[in-house]
Parts: C-alpha cells; sequence; structure tokens
C-alpha cells in the first residue's frame, strides 16, 4: 500500500515534459466537483475522446500529482483483481491550478493525507453519489429540452446571503411536532431547468438520498438514525416552506436511490413516506441500476402513493 502510495520510481518518465490541457482541467474540475470518480464517470463525463487515451491521461495526471488515488480502494482490487476501474480523488497540485484558475484563496488542506484518510464507507457512499448524479449530468446532455443545474449555481444564484455565509449550506435543522428539532444534510442537491416551458414554470429542484440499506427505514423512535427520520424532516421542511427561505427556491422532492436489489426495502420506504400526512408526491424512489444503466430523465420512479411517475 506503501509503494501505490508513494508512485513508485520506475514511472520518474511520466513526469517528464508534461503539459495540462483544457481537457485535464476538465477532468480535474469534475473530480474535484464530485470529490470522488473513478475512471469510467470521468470517460462519461468529457463525453468524447478515447477511452483509453483518458485513461492514459489520467495515469499522468497522477503521477504528476493533479490527482491522487485513494488507498482504500486497494481492498476492493484484491477481493475482485481486473474488474474495477481506478477511483480518483483531487491531488494537491490539482488544487493549486483550481485555485489559480477560479481566482479563490487555496484551502490549506493536505488532499493526499485527507485521500490516505478515506475509509470504506465514505469511499463506496461517495461513489454512489457520483454515479447518480453523473447520470443525470450525461442525460442532461442527451436532451436538448432539459439542463442540470448544479448545486453550486444553485447556491450562487438563488440562495440567501445568510446560507452562502454557513460553513455548511446544504445543512438545516428543522423543527418537527412532538419531537423537537432534526438535523438534515442531503446527499447532494441539484436542479432540472426545462428550456421548452415559460418562465416561472421551468425549474424543478431536487434533494438527493443515496440509501446503501446501512440504516433501517423504521425505528421505535426518532433518536437513532433512520429512514423515517430522514423523511419527517423533509416532510416538515416542505410543510414550514423552509427551502424557499433557505435556498430560494419554490419547490423540491426527494429522489432516494436504493442499492438493494431486494424491492421489499423499496416498498417499506414508500410504505413509510405514505404515513406523513400530505405531500406524497414529494417523496420519489428507484433502484440505482435504474438510475445509472438506463436514461435516468426517461425511467419510471415509485412515489410516495406507491404509484408509478416521471421526473416531467
Amino acid at each position: 500500500m506503501a509503494q501505490y502510495a508513494r508512485r513508485p520510481r520506475f514511472k520518474r518518465s511520466l513526469t517528464r515534459n508534461f503539459h495540462l490541457t483544457e481537457r485535464d482541467l476538465q477532468i480535474i474540475q469534475h473530480v474535484q466537483r464530485h470529490r470522488l470518480l473513478n475512471s469510467e464517470q470521468i470517460v462519461s463525463l468529457l463525453g468524447s475522446g478515447s477511452p483509453q487515451q483518458i485513461r492514459r491521461r489520467l495515469q499522468l495526471l497522477f503521477h504528476n500529482r493533479y490527482l491522487d488515488r485513494p488507498p482504500v480502494q486497494i481492498a476492493d482490487f484484491y477481493r475482485t483483481p481486473g474488474t474495477l476501474p481506478m477511483v480518483y480523488g483531487l491531488g494537491n497540485k490539482g488544487a493549486e491550478v483550481l485555485a489559480e484558475q477560479l481566482e479563490r484563496p487555496l484551502s490549506r488542506v493536505d488532499w493526499t493525507s485527507k485521500n490516505r484518510s478515506i475509509g470504506p464507507r465514505f469511499f463506496h457512499h461517495t461513489l454512489m453519489v457520483a454515479s447518480i448524479m453523473v447520470a443525470f449530468e450525461v442525460a442532461c446532455r442527451r436532451h436538448d429540452d432539459v439542463r442540470l443545474i448544479p448545486w453550486e449555481e444553485i447556491l450562487e444564484t438563488t440562495c440567501p446571503q445568510e446560507t452562502k455565509r454557513k460553513k455548511h449550506p446544504l445543512t438545516w435543522r428543522v423543527r418537527v411536532p412532538d419531537h423537537g428539532p432534526l438535523g438534515i444534510t442531503p446527499d447532494g442537491a441539484f436542479g432540472l431547468h426545462f428550456l421548452d416551458r415559460p418562465e416561472g414554470r421551468n425549474r424543478s429542484y431536487f434533494f438527493l438520498e443515496a440509501d446503501r440499506a446501512s440504516m433501517p427505514v423504521f425505528r421505535k423512535d426518532l433518536r437513532g438514525t433512520s429512514v423515517v427520520r430522514k423523511l419527517l424532516a423533509y416532510h416538515q421542511t416542505a410543510a414550514q416552506k423552509l427551502h424557499s427561505e433557505l435556498f430560494g427556491i419554490n419547490n423540491f422532492r426527494v429522489l432516494t436511490v436504493t442499492r438493494s436489489p431486494n424491492q421489499e426495502r423499496v416498498k417499506s420506504m414508500v410504505e413509510a413516506a405514505r404515513r406523513l400526512q400530505g405531500m406524497p408526491g414529494v417523496f420519489l424512489f428507484a433502484a440505482e441500476t435504474s438510475v445509472t444503466s438506463e436514461d435516468v430523465l426517461a425511467i419510471m420512479w415509485r412515489n410516495g402513493r406507491g404509484e408509478l411517475t416521471a421526473l416531467y
């Protein structure tokens, strides 16, 4: 593992006469935005070019310290040798380049140390979130009438200054009757801009929950983490219109994407949403296999009433 992290000496020739290209900068920006991406996801995001050449470029970016390879993935390679794409995180030189390009102060983060400290749970969850968001970005590129609105754009263009000043803008607390305040942090947030619809009715916003079946759907109470606890927090966020107050948006839906192939888990989550009074259409559920292997804008989602519905 140490040899893996140190970039072996026989690769030194890969660092000679290396110059960043515009595509390299795009790759670094994609990795920074998603935190972790594997080579297949990066190929999909770039949209053109030889996958083999892109993987070669990723190798060069790694050996020149613009990208990093979190060591936690080595255990997965041992379990399934020769079948998994390499996963990349931001490297220290990549962070320096982005700070220069975006004209922002360079944060004092040692990305090498940060990537080495990643554990399996964070690693797999972050990759799952990335796979879902990549699916939306690629799908929007295929549809001429819809554009992805990334969280960064929402934060910059619609959120009030108070939210922008927060250290964690995508975290909030909501008071739940008879239970007190609950905190919530979505796994992601984005919007869809429908270019063929009139202004005022042409944007939908979504909070993403990537469910790896690591928490129970129901518990006896709300003191422990559960799917019900999350759904209730979102339900009260909508009821109290906190989404307008905090983010300046007039609507939202919660997309829960579950990795579990067991349909009983989806049914349990639908039942949990059904028990909340009103707004069953706020909650939509789908399996990761459908989201990432098909056109995510065309698949059917199951809402809080158990009905199949499309995103638009």
